[in-house]
Formats: structure tokens, C-alpha cells, sequence
């Protein structure tokens, strides 16, 4: 298991489901984004929800890999999970403006901003397709990875997308 996982957290966490077309899109606008400004360029990490290091971080804050494939979660700073919109809304205050203006909707009613979310989770392999394999990230990004040591052995499978 990683050593993060007896670590504090310092830099939140976003869980994602590693065949999910539509998240690692999300996946890639992120690091776009967390890159684009010196205050706040790489405060945000990764893990695959499809690796034992993401499997053993969930396991202890309770979480299993069936719950995060079905909703988007994020370990943030505070030590706790955050799942669906609040999830969403939680990371928009790790991006550059004028991103953290979108975690005002936090007022919305958790069930009115879920069921959105919901509804998009549930149809997102039909919208948006899967990969059959977990997508590969450019070695420079690697290290914003918290399962990087499992993705470098798992590189040598031909024929999984990376991310250029």
C-alpha cells in the first residue's frame, strides 16, 4: 500500500474510474488547469479507482471501488471523502479563478445538484464510450499520480490510450 495512505493529506485527492472516457477528460481538464497558475500548480493529485493503492485509500475511509465507479469522489485536505456534486463543487476551489465561483451552488440541495449528477454518471459509457484499458499519462505527470507505481508497471499493455 502507499505510503499516503498513513500520511496526512496535503494535497486533495480525486478518485476516478481509469476505463471512464468522460473522466479521464475530467482528468485531463483538471491538470490543464491546475497547471495554469503558479498559486495553485499541482495542489491537486490522482488515483484509479481500478488500482490496489486506490482500492486500500478507499477501504480505510470506508469507501469501496463499486461506490466511487458509481459516483466521483474526492479525499480532500480535511481528512474526509466528498462524493457526487459536492465532490465536483469541493475540487472547483482548487482551480484558478474563476472556477472556485462554481462552489457556491454548494447552497443547491444536495438531492436537486445529485440527481443531476446522477443522471450523467449513469449514462456516461453511453455518451461518452469506455476505454478497455486504463488510460496512460505522460511521464511528466506521472508524478501527480498517487498509483504511479502501479500505472509504470501496467504501461507495458500495447494498446492503452495515453494522454499526450
Amino acid at each position: 500500500m502507499s505510503q499516503l495512505a498513513i500520511k496526512k493529506i496535503v494535497k486533495p485527492i480525486v478518485f476516478f474510474d481509469g476505463e471512464c472516457i468522460l473522466c479521464n477528460r475530467g482528468v485531463q481538464f483538471i491538470i490543464k488547469r491546475d497547471a495554469t497558475s503558479a498559486s495553485t500548480a499541482n495542489k491537486i493529485e490522482f488515483c484509479r479507482v481500478q488500482s490496489m493503492t486506490g482500492k486500500n485509500l478507499l477501504e480505510k475511509y470506508g469507501k469501496t471501488q463499486q461506490e466511487v465507479l458509481d459516483r466521483f469522489v474526492i479525499l480532500d485536505t480535511n481528512d474526509k471523502i466528498y462524493s457526487a456534486s459536492t465532490a465536483a463543487l469541493r475540487l472547483a476551489k482548487y482551480l484558478p479563478f474563476p472556477y472556485p465561483l462554481l462552489y457556491g451552488f454548494i447552497i443547491v440541495p444536495p438531492f436537486i445538484r445529485n440527481a443531476i449528477y446522477d443522471f450523467v454518471a449513469t449514462n456516461r459509457y453511453g455518451w461518452f464510450g469506455k476505454y478497455e484499458t486504463c488510460m496512460m499519462y505522460r511521464k511528466d505527470l506521472m508524478q501527480r499520480f498517487v498509483d504511479q507505481e502501479e500505472i509504470d508497471q501496467s504501461s507495458k499493455n500495447k494498446g492503452a490510450p495515453s494522454f499526450e
